[in-house]
């Protein structure tokens, strides 16, 4: 089976704030052994993927063996540079149609699971005894599994595994999600009692600044003006 190349952000300041999200990813593992996050958006085109990607990469980074699986399955696999060239995924596994599902990555102790080529009915596809079963085998297998879903503001599908997963997390854009669509969404999440927060994409440095104060302090263009600056005034 073909490895899937993952793609890593180079950018630190993003580095950075995924490992604060991941503190409270191995937090909940290790306090309630949580293992399985579902990760979707309050609105379209708010970065749920890249999100999940970044967090998989990060635990994997870490040492824990994780996989991350694509259950985007309305868009199909054409439409995604993961899944280029994939034969097989999600719902053909779960339809019976493969018994090879899961890929390797580039990523040490980081492995995928494409949507598939099903994209008809992704609601019946997700509602089965099959997923259920599989998330089961997941979490014998893996230490974190990653769900990457579409926004729950948009279709249903993420509000059918709610109730399997231990922890959903929101992902929202700075000045596009509305104030509605993030209450909306936070409240069919809390009434399986799954919440676990919201991530805010798509933050301007100059506004990243006001919510984590000395965000770039280690970089290290600017420990060097602050060693000059210590240095002229011993």
């Amino acid at each position: 089976m073909q490895e899937i190349n993952i793609y890593q952000s180079e950018n630190q300041i993003v580095r950075d704030a995924i490992d604060r999200i991941i503190i409270q990813v191995y937090t909940r593992k290790r306090e309630k052994n949580h293992k399985s996050f579902l990760i979707t958006g309050c609105s379209a085109g708010c970065g749920t993927t890249n999100t999940a990607i970044n967090m998989s990469v990060a635990l994997a980074n870490a040492g824990w063996k994780t996989v991350l699986v694509d259950c985007d399955i309305r868009k199909g696999m054409e439409y995604k540079r993961l899944n280029r060239q994939i034969s097989s995924g999600l719902s053909d596994y779960l339809f019976g149609k493969t018994k090879d599902t899961i890929y390797k990555t580039n990523i040490e102790m980081l492995d995928y699971i494409p949507c598939g080529n099903d994209t008809q009915s992704p609601v019946r596809i997700l509602a089965t005894k099959e997923m259920e079963k599989l998330d089961k085998e997941l979490k014998e297998n893996y230490d974190f599994v990653i769900y990457d879903f579409p926004s729950i503001e948009v279709v249903p599908d993420a509000e059918i595994f709610i109730p399997v997963v231990d922890d959903v997390i929101l992902v929202a854009a700075m000045n596009e999600t509305t104030n509605s669509q993030l209450v909306n969404a936070k409240a069919k999440i809390k009434k399986e009692g799954k919440y676990m927060g919201v991530i805010v994409n798509k933050i301007e440095i100059s506004e990243y600044k006001h919510y984590v104060r000395d965000f770039d302090y280690f970089r290290a263009d600017k420990l060097r003006k602050l060693y000059k600056h210590k240095m002229k005034n011993m």
